[in-house]
């Protein structure tokens, strides 16, 4: 009879116990996990809004540099679009633009958001003394939701850029990351640099 007493099972007290227990491993296994979960997005974010802003810097910085001219148009509230043009279409010099394609002098870059996304716009020739425009227009960047540009003051051969990317830390996602370029080409010619149009950029 002593033997099967001692026998018998858990009391209340005893299970109650062991539910809180129980209960706070779960919670604080769920918090890691959370916590963990969280920063593998922030991350993944991270790493997306860096890969579009190389990708929309190195582009926008080839159309700049080759560039003859450069405007700004759609200034609905601080969204805009930033027109890239080569040369005079008298000139049949060779660029490449936005896309990597051969283009000739007259052609135009066009940089511009839709639906969150950068986009690149390029109406073109062909081929030198071609008569019908190309017009071919691709994504370029994700996740880009603003982008703003003011030409540089005196002589405007430059223009400054702040793209405003989802998932960049602080501020930058609002305010945009800031930067500058330099029309190399324009400066090439201006300077009497002879055979400037063909200057490997």
């Amino acid at each position: 009879m002593i033997y099967a007493k001692r026998q018998a099972g858990f009391s209340l007290v005893e299970l109650l116990i062991a539910m809180v227990i129980s209960l706070t491993l779960i919670f604080a296994c769920a918090s890691v996990y959370s916590s963990l979960r969280d920063s593998i997005k922030a991350s993944q974010d991270l790493s997306t809004a860096q890969e579009s802003l190389r990708t929309a810097h190195y582009l926008m910085s080839r159309s700049v540099r080759q560039g003859y001219g450069l405007a700004l148009s759609g200034a609905n509230g601080t969204d805009r679009e930033l027109i890239v043009t080569y040369g005079s279409e008298a000139d049949n010099n060779i660029f490449y633009g936005c896309l990597g394609e051969r283009q000739y002098s007259g052609a135009k870059d066009t940089f511009k958001i839709v639906d969150d996304n950068l986009y690149c716009h390029t109406v073109g020739k062909a081929s030198a003394g071609a008569a019908t425009l190309v017009s071919v227009e691709e994504l370029v960047a994700l996740d880009v939701t603003n982008i703003s540009a003011s030409l540089a003051t005196g002589n405007k051969k430059g223009v400054y850029i702040a793209l405003a990317i989802k998932g960049m830390p602080g501020d930058m996602a609002t305010n945009g990351f800031k930067f500058s370029l330099a029309m190399r080409q324009r400066i090439l010619i201006d300077a009497g640099v002879s055979n400037a149009s063909n200057t490997s950029l």
